[in-house]
């Protein structure tokens, strides 16, 4: 006997709905499938940023936590620990970013301590699946740099340096201060001679990924 309900009605589709559902369907999986590779290179460039930090002798071991809380730090007292500013280093959220910050000496006060100029290292990723735009794993280094110089000033320096790939898909950090801002000069986020930065990239909507292929 038959389990449908007697006076059941089914809709018939006809040829052309059944090819825009499964069109539908096809575009729905694609996007999935891109969402989760984007997802994976994100990964992987992070990793590859963590793998430079470890291997660079340049760049000092992440420091133990410190105490802290109102008054002074008493031996034996029951005390509260803040984690070394680099642990938040991939995704901190933008209230710490704003707290390093304002830890930060003054523009103009820094560019009147130090007058000169400075060098400074930029350390790239090694990924053979992008060594078009030459993230080999190697080390760029800047010199003569004033420190009205801006971030995207840097930036538009690495273009040649890796190959063509834009500043608007470049994006510099520091252990200690995250990602940097274009507008911000060298003096604002108090750069000394020797300083180290990691150069990643991003697409639309902010988000860290390998470069895109051309």
């Amino acid at each position: 006997m038959s389990s449908v309900p007697e006076g059941a009605r089914f809709a018939v589709l006809s040829e052309e709905d059944m090819a825009d559902l499964a069109v539908k369907k096809a575009e729905a999986a694609r996007r999935l499938a891109q969402a989760n590779q984007e997802e994976e290179k994100r990964r992987s460039q992070e990793r590859a940023i963590a793998d430079l930090i470890r291997r660079n002798p340049a760049v000092p071991s992440p420091e133990p936590a410190h105490p802290t809380g109102p008054g002074p730090f008493v031996p034996g007292a029951p005390v509260s620990f803040a984690p070394h500013p680099s642990s938040s280093f991939f995704q901190g959220p933008d209230a710490k970013r704003q707290k390093r910050e304002e830890q930060l000496e003054p523009e103009e006060d820094w560019k009147k301590k130090y007058p000169g100029k400075l060098g400074i290292k930029v350390l790239v990723p090694e990924d053979a699946e992008y060594s078009k735009f030459n993230f080999n794993g190697q080390t760029i280094e800047m010199s003569g740099l004033p420190m009205t110089f801006t971030v995207k000033d840097v930036k538009e320096r690495l273009e040649k340096q890796l190959w063509g790939l834009p500043p608007n898909k470049q994006k510099l950090s520091t252990p200690k201060l995250g990602f940097l801002k274009d507008a911000c000069s060298l003096a604002h986020y108090n750069f000394v001679d020797g300083e180290i930065l990691y150069v990643s990239t991003k697409e639309r909507g902010g988000r860290n990924v390998k470069p895109l292929k051309k």
